[in-house]
């Protein structure tokens, strides 16, 4: 007999492959919530180094547990739908087995889905919250849907840990599910951003379990493309139909692409040069910020490959005006602004 949504206040679904030593020290931290009704949907991609046997013991001590393996190693992508499939209850978060919960965040974003009826996802700063609650007074902050929601989402979406929706928002007909996806956390936050309010938790959440890994350990294992993630994200974002929108959101795409491209050339300069070319006819190609971003940290090499692919490609040009236009309306707003002040 199937279960209706409402038997569970919220889902949380952890899929996880060969991270035992990972899930024992994360795990326990979830369950500590006060919830007695929160479910934890738990999908084994068929590990081999003990996780299994880890995760039924757990399941036989708390009934909130729920298991599942599957019979072969089907992707973290594929399992994440999977655990979504399997939800029962109005409310769904995404956690990870290499992140501590500190506070009670799964209770914070139930009570937040409870006391807003329109909003439909909530999320936070992961590793960063912290430092955030030295900015904030109030312990989250509502933003309304469109423009508001989407700005406030589409950077932290990258981020899948601590990214909850209420389920009658969340189509999972429209999950991505190709061989290259990485990230349909963003493509999901964008759909639900531009219909409904979200919330951003500034006193609790998720912080690094210590167990770190680099941006190579992570391509290889994860079997990632050369641009990291950055292009699909690119993807979704140009499906927003506001090219000042898209301008604005382009340029904290570029400001992280060359966090990383920064950090791979500290690890292998050839990964780096593959980086960057993966995005001279994505990224490059939506905003003269990639440019000015590569002269501001003195990589002129390829700076002037960038110029060259937008000779190239003179279609170019166009996104290039939206982003004078975009900057020009930013000088407007905050001339307004001054003179609201003044008068």
């Amino acid at each position: 007999m199937l279960l209706s949504r409402n038997n569970f206040s919220i889902s949380v679904v952890l899929p996880t492959y060969n991270r035992l030593n990972r899930i024992k020290k994360c795990l326990p931290t979830f369950l500590a919530t006060k919830l007695k009704d929160a479910k934890f949907i738990i999908i084994d991609n068929n590990s081999n180094d003990g996780t299994w046997d880890y995760l039924k013991s757990v399941a036989n001590s708390d009934k909130r547990v729920e298991i599942y393996k599957n019979p072969q190693n089907i992707g973290p992508l594929k399992s994440c739908f999977r655990g979504y499939c399997e939800v029962r209850s109005p409310y769904v978060l995404f956690l990870a087995d290499d992140d501590i919960m500190e506070g009670d965040y799964i209770a914070k974003c139930l009570k937040i889905f409870q006391d807003h009826k329109d909003v439909g996802a909530v999320h936070h700063f992961l590793g960063g919250w912290k430092a955030q609650q030295k900015i904030y007074k109030n312990s989250y902050t509502i933003y309304s849907k469109g423009h508001e929601s989407i700005t406030s989402l589409f950077m932290l979406s990258g981020s899948h840990p601590g990214l909850a929706f209420r389920m009658r928002d969340f189509d999972l007909k429209n999950f991505p599910l190709g061989d290259k996806v990485i990230y349909p956390s963003v493509k999901i936050a964008l759909e639900i951003a531009s219909k409904h309010n979200t919330a951003l938790i500034h006193d609790c959440g998720l912080i690094a379990s210590g167990f770190d890994t680099t941006i190579l350990e992570n391509k290889k294992t994860q079997n990632r493309p050369d641009g990291l993630g950055i292009n699909e994200r690119l993807s979704y974002l140009l499906s927003i139909k506001n090219p000042l929108l898209v301008q604005k959101l382009a340029i904290q795409l570029t400001g992280y692409s060359m966090q990383l491209f920064e950090e791979l050339e500290n690890l292998s300069a050839m990964d780096a040069k593959k980086f960057i070319k993966s995005l001279l006819f994505s990224l490059n190609s939506i905003t003269p910020y990639f440019i000015l971003s590569l002269l501001k940290i003195k990589k002129f090499k390829f700076a002037l490959f960038s110029i060259i692919c937008l000779i190239r490609k003179p279609y170019f040009l166009v996104n290039y005006l939206w982003f004078f236009i975009f900057l020009i309306s930013r000088v407007f707003v905050k001339l307004k602004l001054r003179l609201k002040q003044f008068n």
